[in-house]
């Protein structure tokens, strides 16, 4: 009788909770919304040194990404198969007899 007694009253104060929840969630107060809130930079408007340093990380990782792509050296070899390419680049291994496991050719080694 004492378990059941607790059972039921476990269950009623979860019942309260879901319907407070409930409450909560739906009938909430509407926010006002302020013109920074609508764009969503609200901080960044609000400090313009964290603007500024934000807008120089990203020209110079603009720079840093751009930069590598025009010092490229040109590849030896050029294959058509997936395959043969990453095993030139060295993400792949090539059979104990210096071949492609997917398209057969030989590779060259280095």
């Amino acid at each position: 009788m004492p378990t059941l007694i607790i059972v039921i009253s476990l269950a009623v104060i979860m019942l309260i909770g879901l319907v407070v929840l409930i409450y909560m969630i739906l009938c909430k107060p509407e926010k006002e919304e302020s013109d920074d809130a609508e764009t969503g930079f609200s901080a960044l408007a609000r400090n313009p040194e964290f603007a500024n340093a934000l807008q120089k990380s990203f020209a110079n990782q603009a720079r840093m990404v751009a930069g590598p792509a025009s010092v490229v050296e040109p590849e030896k070899y050029i294959f058509e198969c997936l395959t043969c390419h990453l095993i030139q680049m060295g993400d792949n291994m090539a059979y104990s007899d210096n071949t492609c496991p997917h398209c057969g050719t030989t590779m060259d080694r280095d």
